[in-house]
Order: structure tokens, then sequence, then C-alpha cells
């Protein structure tokens, strides 16, 4: 699902990122990301909004900018990779 959503080039920056150890806070906690596993471990229990907050944390540790539409696209499949996601328990809003 990630490679529907980031770009080749983007997914490589952030697997590279990780690969070389991504520092970021999390829940207000510094973190070290190392892998894809690491970034579904430490987001679980991150709920709603805040999960769209740590998500876009990761991909600024990792330097790569996507507009909101994209990431809230990727949150919504880390929260089903969680198995938390329903449409009533992720409602994020987004007006123009």
């Amino acid at each position: 699902m990630l490679r529907q959503i980031l770009t080749a080039e983007e997914l490589e920056g952030l697997e590279g990122a990780l690969a070389a150890g991504l520092d970021v806070r999390i829940a207000g906690t510094p973190v070290t990301l190392n892998s894809l596993e690491d970034v579904c471990t430490t987001l679980e229990g991150i709920a709603d909004i805040e999960l769209l907050q740590e998500v876009g944390s990761i991909l600024t540790g990792a330097d790569i900018p996507i507009e909101l539409e994209r990431a809230i696209t990727l949150t919504v499949c880390i929260a089903e990779a969680l198995g938390w996601y329903t449409p009533t328990k992720l409602s994020i809003t987004h007006k123009v």
C-alpha cells in the first residue's frame, strides 16, 4: 500500500532514512526508527489526529515533504496496518 501513496523516490528516501536510524520525537519521546516495523510498533496506541501529526514528524525527519491529502491517506494506511481503522474511528476532514 505504501507504494500506492509514496513515489518510488519518497519510499526509497524513507527506507534509507530508516536504515540509517531515523531520530524523531513521537508523543514527546525521542525514538530511533530503523524499519517500517519500528514505525508501526512506535505508532501503536497513538490515536486519531495525533497519529497524523506523528506520521508528519516521521516524514519531516526523513525529509519527505508531501501534501496533506497524501499524508492523511498514509495515516489511514498505517491505522489499517495497526488493525484499528474504521471510517468512524478515524475521522480526519480537510476543508479547502
